[in-house]
């Protein structure tokens, strides 16, 4: 009795294991679909468990800020929804006197207006206030150093995890502390001269008390350094699209299941039945069924899987698991456009309602602006601590790519009644220095008398030469000119 158990096992051992051979290209399919699965998963639940212990943890803003870089790698949504609104303005700009009394004579403030001018060139505020916005809005903050060359400015950007905001000046500029201890005999080399200078004297022991905080965290109060955040009564800023970023892990599950059921739909399984007797036994030797199924493997193309079983199969079709996936892949899309604000139809043109659209654009422009105006505000506050500009402020104007040139033609209006010609200038794209510098050029060169409008019957007045015949030269008078009206 003993031997007939033994022997049953053995059999029942070499058709599992027989079975086994005959399925292992299923299995390698079943865990690659298996791996795409979990990997989107995971990174789902990792953001969402972060998301919701906001409120036990100390480092909530630095883990937002991870989570949104990673997504701004990943996802090419959000990047789309920074890049388009970080550079949405123009950020054009003028500067005007605060007390234009102190200059006596046109060479005064025309030389007062050259030096403000060439002072406010330095900034290169076109290009830098861009990338600026730009961290504002991934980051939620962003900390600097304006590190004076030999002919311009460079805004030298702090570690984030190094900084949080400490105080506000009276023109609403923020200002940080940096924690010292960040630094050390690796990095500090890579920090601005007066930094390295903080470090060896916090090294030393003889750094200044009272600015110093929480330890070893240093207030930076000079109006070099500025930090600019959308919170602006947080010691740390948060990403502006924070709110979003659990949609997006949707959407990047949703598009891996896409991709998943792609790869679902490109499988083809080749069935290779072996023939059974009356009985419902193999009629073919095992090893030379294991043969032939090898066989077949070995001839199909990536993307195929055999199956050699005596076992019926029925088809299984995934189309409408397909079209349900990308419904809600599209409609994931549209939350997340409308949760952000930003008008879908500049991405997709899905629709033609320009009037939507139109409304979109100035509602686009109002957070940028937001940033605009705290750049502006620390610009006038270190304006006033350089001599050339102590007695000067600067404006932005707010244009953007889509109106730049309506405003342009509203300002060139507004100087019938006596608009500042130097903001309509603005409005075209000069900067202070090169509005100044192309207008002194022109009357250098003459250039109005050099490029005189053709003659026309609009030019030409008086006794000039050209334009339009007189009625005395053509003969005609008002009694015998011909009429026009053909009921006359």
């Amino acid at each position: 009795m003993s031997e007939d158990i033994k022997k049953e096992n053995v059999d029942l051992y070499d058709e599992y294991d027989f079975s086994e051979d005959l399925l292992y290209s299923l299995k390698t399919y079943n865990s690659q679909i298996s791996t795409i699965r979990d990997n989107s998963v995971r990174v789902k639940n990792n953001i969402r468990k972060m998301l919701s212990n906001q409120a036990d943890s100390q480092y909530t803003e630095t883990e937002l800020q991870k989570i949104g870089e990673v997504l701004t790698n990943k996802n090419g949504q959000l990047k789309e929804l920074i890049t388009y609104k970080s550079n949405l303005l123009t950020y054009d700009h003028y500067i005007m006197p605060i007390d234009a009394s102190k200059y006596k004579t046109e060479k005064d403030i025309r030389e007062a207006r050259r030096k403000a001018s060439k002072q406010v060139e330095k900034y290169n505020l076109k290009y830098n206030c861009k990338w600026i916005a730009q961290d504002v809005i991934e980051y939620g903050e962003i900390y600097l150093a304006l590190v004076k060359g030999k002919n311009n400015y460079l805004f030298f950007k702090f570690p984030r995890e190094m900084c949080m905001i400490t105080q506000k000046t009276g023109n609403m500029v923020s200002k940080f502390a940096i924690n010292l201890g960040y630094l050390n005999s690796t990095n500090y080399y890579t920090f601005p001269q007066a930094i390295q200078e903080l470090y060896w004297d916090y090294q030393g022991g003889t750094l200044d008390k009272r600015r110093i905080i929480k330890n070893s965290w240093y207030q930076m109060t000079e109006t070099c350094y500025m930090a600019f955040t959308l919170d602006e009564w947080q010691e740390k800023g948060t990403p502006y699209y924070s709110y979003l970023f659990d949609s997006l892990a949707s959407l990047e599950e949703l598009s891996d299941l896409v991709n998943l059921n792609a790869y679902i739909d490109s499988f083809r399984l080749l069935h290779q039945k072996p023939e059974l007797d009356d009985r419902g036994q193999l009629k073919m030797e095992r090893k030379k069924i294991t043969n032939y199924h090898n066989a077949l493997k070995s001839l199909v193309p990536y993307g195929y899987c055999t199956l050699t079983s005596p076992l019926d199969l029925k088809l299984i079709s995934s189309d409408g698991n397909s079209s349900s996936i990308l419904d809600a892949k599209e409609k994931t899309k549209t939350t997340i456009y409308d949760a952000s604000g930003v008008n879908d139809n500049l991405f997709n043109g899905n629709t033609t309602n320009t009037e939507a659209v139109s409304i979109g654009f100035t509602i686009d422009t109002l957070m940028p602006l937001r940033i605009q105006k705290e750049i502006e505000n620390w610009v006038n506050d270190h304006m006033r601590s350089v001599r050339a500009t102590s007695n000067w402020f600067l404006e932005f104007i707010p244009t953007n790519e889509y109106n730049q040139g309506l405003e342009a033609e509203r300002q060139r209006s507004a100087l019938a009644i006596y608009s500042p010609k130097w903001k309509y200038l603005a409005t075209i794209g000069l900067t202070p220095l090169r509005a100044l510098s192309t207008i002194e050029s022109e009357e250098l060169e003459d250039i109005a008398s050099k490029m005189t409008p053709l003659s026309t019957a609009y030019t030409q007045v008086g006794n000039e030469v050209g334009g339009r015949p007189t009625k005395a030269e053509t003969g005609e008078s008002n009694a015998n000119s011909s009429s026009t009206n053909p009921n006359e």
